[in-house]
């Protein structure tokens, strides 16, 4: 039987990854590059211990954002600084390409006894 989701547990994305970060392009790529890497690594890990060989022909990606601190967030930024995990996930084999993911909306949490960062589940879905 086929596993029909992963978990990844990522640190939080860094502030250059926000689409609203007003930073030297250097500094963006080198912390996107290094983003993509963690989430491919974690993404080919979690897929190796779960014994997937082959592609997901459709993964749905839920994130849970986990904060020590209560303060307004915008969901869309949240979402769209994911885009280099989501790039990775790809580059892991997770799927064949990353238009191949889905994306749900963001969910909050403010839980100070829980690690921060992105708590990312991936869904196994077949084309339709």
């Amino acid at each position: 039987m086929k596993p029909k989701q992963l978990q990844i547990i990522l640190p939080l994305p860094p502030k250059e990854l926000s689409p609203n970060a007003r930073c030297h392009w250097a500094a963006k790529s080198n912390k996107t590059k290094r983003y993509r890497r963690d989430a491919g690594l974690l993404a080919l890990s979690a897929m190796n211990a779960a014994g997937i060989k082959a592609p997901f022909p459709i993964a749905e990606l839920a994130p849970v954002f986990v904060f020590h601190v209560s303060r307004r967030r915008d969901r869309d930024n949240l979402a769209a600084s994911l885009k280099a995990a989501r790039d990775g996930i790809a580059d892991a084999g997770l799927v064949a390409n990353d238009t191949d993911i889905r994306n749900v909306d963001p969910e909050i949490v403010v839980d100070k006894t829980r690690q921060q960062g992105v708590y990312l589940t991936i869904i196994r879905r077949i084309k339709q």
